[in-house]
């Protein structure tokens, strides 16, 4: 689930469904339906479990490929 954040890193607005890739101490790839517009969001690596943790990344870059945007971004803060 990626939750976009405004610029003070508070929610801002509807989160996205998301399927997590190439997760990295540094960084995080992440593929949706939905484009991200926000610089900064927040990821919940475990979702369905009760072990939630949150990173918050910084978008790098996202590029559409048909249906689907491919995205990834750097982990600015590591939040458990």
């Amino acid at each position: 689930m990626l939750q976009p954040l405004a610029d003070d890193l508070q929610p801002a607005g509807e989160p996205i469904q998301a399927l997590s890739r190439d997760v990295t101490i540094s960084g995080i790839g992440w593929i949706s339906t939905v484009p991200v517009s926000d610089q900064y969001l927040s990821i919940d690596l475990f979702p369905d479990t009760h072990e939630s943790r949150c990173v918050i990344v910084r978008v790098a870059h996202q590029l559409q490929s048909g249906p689907l945007y491919l995205g990834g971004g750097a982990v600015v803060v590591d939040w458990q």
